[in-house]
Formats: C-alpha cells, structure tokens, sequence
C-alpha cells in the first residue's frame, strides 16, 4: 500500500480501497465526491459521511491546512 493511501486510511477514518474518489472543477470552486465501492457498505458509508462533515467544518472556519498537507505531505501554498 502506498503511503498516501495509508495517511488517507488514518486521516479520513475509512479504507481508501473500499472507496473512489472523483474530482471536479467548475467555474468558481471543485468538487470531491467520495463513493463506497459497494453500496451495501453501510459501515463505510457512515465513515464517509463523518468524513465528510468534518471538512466542512473545518473548511467553513478557514482551516484548509491540516488535511491536504497529511494526506500528501506538503502545504497548499494558498493556505501559508
């Protein structure tokens, strides 16, 4: 396993092979839509959506640096 999908396993609490991540951009922001592989999956699902409402916390308080600079081991510049 990579050390990236290792810190994401530990940073957003679900295993990064039970998942997918798409990412998109629009006019004015992105967008990250995480899906459980198996739609079964109700553990991991629920991990997700936890997940999921973490970061939006901590983004709607400004806090953009602690997510990305774990999982890929550096800073965003615009967040410095």
């Amino acid at each position: 396993m990579t050390q990236i999908m290792q810190r994401g396993n530990l940073a957003m609490g679900f295993d990064q092979t039970k998942i997918s991540h798409e990412f998109s951009s629009t006019k004015d922001r992105g967008q990250i839509k995480i899906t459980a592989l198996d739609e079964k999956d109700n553990k991991t699902i629920n991990q997700i959506k936890s997940h999921t409402r973490d970061i939006q916390n901590d983004f709607a308080e400004g806090n953009f640096k602690n997510h990305y600079s774990f999982m890929h081991n550096q800073f965003l510049a615009q967040t410095l």
